[in-house]
């Protein structure tokens, strides 16, 4: 009984072998049912009543579903009350038929495409909006049982139970599947760890959860990025702040080290994200400004032409630092820049204006007229050479064009005479006479010396007989034909 009441709960509401299960459950009971007497004793009476209850209630916790056969169902469980239905039962077996009614169509478009994903999204959509917890995660359950290796559709339900069931013991072992089957989802593995922080899991679990993630192997290194990044915001969070150096202050710059040392071999950061996150907390919550100037002094060094780099510094001098080092951070982002000194040049003078003396000010306008007159030579020289580059192409091109019209050209004469030597007769040899296109074929003429022959003609040939001219032949008369009636003579045409 406990595991088909599992069951119930795992796959009781599969709409289309939700049924399997119940009618199980039912003939397990019903069995019970059939081997207990149904008289005798009061203590035996009782106990086929409750058992008698129970094939009941099942009866009725079926009919509440919208499961395929239910008009069977229905009829099984007229069949067992004798004709004698509770109205509740009524009331609900019609309820069911509707809510079937509307997922008919649904379940007929997944047998028809063959489980289709699109159709599983579909009908996911819908039980969203029907906004029934249970038929959503049965939906879920069926959409990752079938397509097992899409990281989207296990996203998806996670998202949905963090953020509406919000249970431990619901979430994190769908989690647990999840990584099984799509270990490569770098987004899973952070959702995960994060989930284990949401409901208070050890530390040692979350630490193990990481370390399998780092061993998972992705196929980008970003990945390995964003992992890093979601477990130093898990160490982070974890970290008591004091003036003092905590043991949790400790381990967060010991995982910062760690977290560099194997981005930089995966090379995973090109923009140093860690390291600028580790140099703001050196700045803010540790306190130590001289820690966060040496790691901006690697990152500056390695992108020592991005404007947008330098101003990141120069913002955390601004807001942790001091004047000295800002305006020195200032003066070395001016030598450095050519992507954008415009904004620099800006930012430097406001700065001049609002905390500099009048030499200050004055040596800061120098230094950027400077600046702004070697970027402009610069620009002007790039664009110059663009210039020439485009016009030698240009006249590449130009020329290309002019040397295959002109063997287009030649190619046409070349045509043409080859038609007029093919269409004309050419002569054979050299010397002989050119003749006319049509040449009327000549005769060959006999030689005089050969004499003629005179053939014999055959035998019974008298020569030529004169034709006798028919009776009443008159030669001498005229011959003329009447003409038809109505036929006037023309008249003589007018000289």
């Amino acid at each position: 009984r406990e595991v088909h009441e599992k069951a119930i709960i795992a796959c009781g509401l599969h709409v289309s072998q939700g049924s399997l299960i119940w009618d199980a459950y039912k003939e397990f009971e019903g069995a019970l049912l059939s081997m207990m007497a149904s008289s005798g004793s009061e203590e035996l009476e009782k106990n086929y009543a409750d058992q008698k209850k129970k094939v009941e209630n099942i009866h009725r916790r079926k009919l509440r579903q919208p499961l395929l056969g239910l008009e069977q169902a229905y009829s099984e469980y007229r069949e067992f009350v004798e004709d004698v239905c509770d109205p509740n039962v009524t009331s609900d077996y019609n309820k069911a038929k509707q809510k079937l009614k509307a997922r008919e169509t649904l379940e007929a478009n997944l047998v028809k495409d063959e489980n289709s994903m699109d159709h599983y999204q579909e009908y996911i959509n819908f039980e969203l909006k029907e906004k029934d917890p249970t038929r959503i995660q049965i939906i879920f359950e069926r959409a990752t049982t079938v397509h097992c290796l899409e990281s989207a559709i296990w996203s998806q339900y996670l998202t949905y139970l963090d953020s509406t069931l919000k249970i431990s013991t619901v979430s994190l072992p769908v989690y647990e599947r999840a990584i099984r089957n799509v270990p490569w989802s770098v987004e899973i593995w952070c959702d995960y760890i994060r989930s284990l922080e949401r409901y208070e899991q050890p530390h040692t679990e979350v630490l193990s959860v990481f370390e399998q993630a780092l061993a998972a192997g992705f196929g980008e290194p970003a990945a390995y990025l964003e992992l890093w990044l979601c477990f130093i915001d898990y160490r982070r969070r974890r970290t008591i702040w004091s003036k003092d150096i905590t043991e949790s202050m400790s381990d967060l710059r010991t995982v910062f080290e760690r977290a560099n040392v194997h981005l930089g071999k995966c090379r995973g950061d090109p923009d140093f994200e860690v390291s600028k996150y580790c140099a703001n907390l050196e700045a803010d919550q540790f306190g130590v400004m001289e820690n966060a100037r040496k790691l901006w002094a690697d990152i500056t060094a390695a992108q020592p032409f991005k404007a947008s780099v330098w101003m990141e510094y120069i913002q955390l001098e601004k807001t942790f630092g001091d004047k000295k080092h800002l305006r020195k951070a200032f003066q070395r982002a001016l030598e450095k820049v050519y992507d954008d000194p415009e904004l620099l040049v800006k930012s430097f003078i406001q700065f001049e204006r609002e905390e500099g003396s009048l030499e200050a000010f004055e040596h800061c306008k120098k230094l950027c007229r400077i600046k702004m007159e070697k970027v402009g030579a610069n620009k002007a020289k790039h664009d110059s050479k663009k210039s020439d580059e485009d016009q030698s192409r240009f006249d590449k091109i130009e020329k290309k064009k002019e040397k295959d019209k002109q063997y287009r050209r030649d190619k046409r004469q070349q045509t043409a005479a080859d038609k007029k030597a093919v269409n004309g007769n050419t002569q054979e040899e050299k010397g002989t006479e050119r003749f006319p296109m049509f040449r009327k074929p000549n005769v060959p003429e006999q030689a005089g010396d050969v004499p003629k022959k005179n053939i014999a003609p055959p035998p019974g040939f008298t020569g030529k007989k004169p034709v006798a001219p028919p009776p009443g032949f008159n030669e001498n008369m005229k011959r003329t034909i009447a003409p038809p009636p109505g036929f006037k003579e023309p008249l003589p045409k007018k000289q």
